[in-house]
């Protein structure tokens, strides 16, 4: 869902001016994230810090959704996908959108069994 922590954890300045910086970025989980880098002499680490807690979220987001692709690819029950770094609303979004594009057979049968839970692209106008 989110990096609720960003931290600088190291940084040691080299001979030459150039800095070693590590970030440690926790997730909501209580996971560390490390990131390394290079800094130059004087150079504002502020923004990198931020810009790396989103590419951070974003990775992990992005990881979840393709597990879960490959989960649906097995014949895993839709349902039973499990949502940690993703929002349930993104994790539905993605579900009905891979079961539309794949026309699977699980996805056919779970929609089946719960005509009441049935994707939908728009909403459905009733008779």
């Amino acid at each position: 869902m989110t990096i609720v922590s960003s931290v600088v954890s190291e940084d040691v300045i080299r001979k030459d001016g150039r800095r070693n910086i590590i970030e440690r970025h926790t997730d909501h989980l209580g996971i560390a994230h490390a990131v390394r880098y290079m800094a130059e002499e004087g150079q504002d680490t502020a923004p990198l810090l931020a810009q790396h807690a989103t590419q951070i979220a974003r990775s992990l987001r992005d990881n979840e959704l393709e597990q879960a692709r490959d989960s649906l690819e097995d014949g895993v029950d839709p349902s039973t996908v499990t949502v940690e770094h993703s929002t349930r609303n993104q994790m539905r979004r993605f579900q009905r959108d891979w079961c539309y594009r794949g026309g699977n057979r699980t996805c056919d049968a779970h929609y089946r069994a719960r005509p009441g839970r049935l994707p939908t692209a728009s909403p459905r106008r009733r008779a």
